[in-house]
């Protein structure tokens, strides 16, 4: 690839496009998955793309610093019944 491509391409992808492809290919994994789809899928039901959105929004505060999420993660996760088995997977 010439350099001149390469540096279009960087200017034509933003990281935010980045975080949500990864975000949602990721979650498509999980929701499909025996594990733990199920558990997610318990909790999330139909609000799967607010889930999504928020969960972008996460990931960009994370690593841009963008500061679009500003919620407690760890009591959001609290009442999702996890297994170990579900984070070996």
């Amino acid at each position: 690839m010439s350099e001149a491509r390469a540096d279009s391409i960087k200017h034509d992808i933003k990281p935010e496009d980045y975080i949500t492809d990864l975000v949602h290919q990721f979650y498509t994994k999980v929701r499909q998955g025996a594990l733990p789809g199920p558990a997610f899928n318990s909790i999330i039901k139909a609000n799967w793309k607010h889930h999504l959105q928020v969960m972008c929004n996460f990931w960009s505060t994370i690593l841009l610093y963008s500061k679009k999420y500003s919620a407690d993660p760890m009591v959001k996760h609290l009442p999702i019944q996890l297994e170990k088995k579900n984070f070996n997977r």
